[in-house]
């Protein structure tokens, strides 16, 4: 596999997608119903992959973006991988990297520049040491194949592979700034890595999880219809239907109450403290930026002598705490694959964790 490493960056991302045995799907629809996403995941179990799993739903609507980045800005930290070149049904960040034949064949990201980075390592030194070290692991584990034998290793795969991915938008964001914004995706990924681990520690819990699909599937029908006819949801989401949802959901509403198993709280207390210790500050205070809350619109807004004004100004500190969260939660979701697949990376998570601690 080609890669670069450039302003002294290992690669982000592959965008490349290997497995032993092809798989190739004619993909009509841009939404998986409850039936598809069960078959699409028990399939994907029997497949050993190496790089990229995909998710569901898999949108097929953004070709447009694949030119998003062609042209980074002077000075970021540039990481390119070699573009596939052919149709792979896989969901990223940006550009949705189903691919056809595009004629691209690079893909270029950055996390910000050098100099951006340097203003919050000035407030935490050794911050950008551990940033890249954790990048570099995320990296092999991201690069090295595994087999999926059941719904839980796919499921684990599959959220570590989001995880990374969500982190570097959380990183970009950091690097520009955005204090606010960078709460948002920790909340996300704070619930995912939880989630995962969660099933890791039950793997008899996976299909329970998987199956929850239609009930929410259901419940986005529920909302729908409060604005719009069944006719413009049946167009919106063919050719599934409502009916086909809702027969689903009939099949299974029986066996879930509120959600498909215990709520956040309640797991993050059962794998373990180093994750109950963060839901405070990455699951319940980003609540509030995820929101419409009054803490949502008026964080920024000050009284001075003049009247109402808005502050631009970043919280710097703010920032470090959220980038070393997050750090912690891609750390904590890596051991568990690392552990799960039996990777060869057992000495460098631990020396990364004490030095983390």
């Amino acid at each position: 596999m080609e890669s670069y490493r450039i302003a002294g960056m290992v690669p982000l991302r592959s965008l490349h997608l290997e497995h032993k045995r092809p798989i190739v799907f004619e993909l009509k629809s841009p939404v998986y119903g409850p039936s598809e996403s069960l078959a699409l995941f028990k399939r994907i179990s029997k497949t050993n992959f190496a790089m990229e799993p995909f998710s569901v739903p898999i949108w097929l609507t953004v070709l447009g973006w694949l030119c998003n980045s062609a042209t980074p800005s002077p000075g970021s930290e540039i990481v390119r991988a070699p573009a596939t070149c052919f149709l792979t049904p896989i969901q990223h960040r940006g550009p949705l990297l189903a691919l056809f034949r595009t004629g691209l064949k690079y893909i270029d990201t950055n996390i910000g520049t050098p100099e951006q980075w340097a203003v919050l390592e000035e407030l935490h030194p050794g911050l950008l040491g551990v940033r890249d070290v954790l990048i570099d692991l995320a990296t092999l584990v991201a690069e090295t194949e595994v087999p999926l034998d059941n719904l839980a290793d796919t499921i684990l795969y599959s959220a570590v592979r989001v995880c990374i991915d969500e982190w570097y938008e959380l990183l970009l964001l950091a690097a520009n700034g955005y204090d606010r914004g960078i709460q948002r995706p920790l909340r996300s990924l704070y619930e995912r890595v939880v989630t995962s681990v969660y099933i890791t520690n039950q793997p008899e819990l996976a299909e329970r999880f998987v199956n929850y699909h239609a009930v929410q599937c259901h419940r986005a029908i529920v909302h729908a219809r409060r604005v719009l006819s069944d006719d413009a949801i049946n167009q919106a989401i063919a050719p599934l239907s409502i009916h086909e949802i809702e027969a689903q959901y009939e099949a299974e509403k029986s066996k879930y109450r509120h959600s498909w198993d215990v709520d956040l709280a309640t797991m993050s207390n059962r794998v373990g403290e180093e994750l109950s210790g963060l839901y405070l500050a990455c699951y319940v205070a980003p609540t509030f930026e995820a929101h419409a809350t009054l803490h949502s619109m008026c964080s920024r807004v000050s009284d001075t002598e003049q009247g109402f004004g808005f502050n631009y100004q970043p919280n710097l500190k703010s920032i470090v705490g959220t980038v070393l969260s997050s750090m912690t939660l891609v750390r904590i979701v890596l051991k568990a694959a690392i552990a799960r697949f039996s990777l060869p990376f057992g000495d460098q998570i631990e020396r990364l964790g004490k030095i983390m601690t």
